[in-house]
């Protein structure tokens, strides 16, 4: 079920730059801030997975010194939620490990 949210308060300046992105990207301005709404949402869901490795990890006894970071999971957690929620276009924007 989707439901509408209302932001106030937002200066002209704040929705001109905002607008100018979504259109740089070939999106209306709805569509790009429901994508960032989206991405933002699944950061809470990649805290989660990130918790539970950790706790594996650490129950697992000694890391291998190969492992990835818990940072180096995160980011790629996020390229590949991204790219699902966005498309490629984002990859270039998002930090490499």
């Amino acid at each position: 079920m989707s439901m509408n949210i209302t932001v106030r308060g937002v200066s002209e300046d704040i929705r001109d730059a905002l607008s100018e992105i979504a259109r740089s990207r070939g999106q209306s301005l709805q569509a790009y801030l429901l994508g960032i709404l989206r991405r933002e949402a699944g950061y809470a869901k990649n805290v989660a997975i990130i918790a539970a490795l950790e706790t594996d990890l650490l129950s697992a006894g000694e890391t291998p010194k190969d492992a990835p970071t818990s940072a180096e999971i995160l980011t790629q957690v996020r390229r590949e939620r991204e790219e699902q929620l966005l498309g490629s276009r984002l990859d270039d924007e998002l930090p490499r490990s």
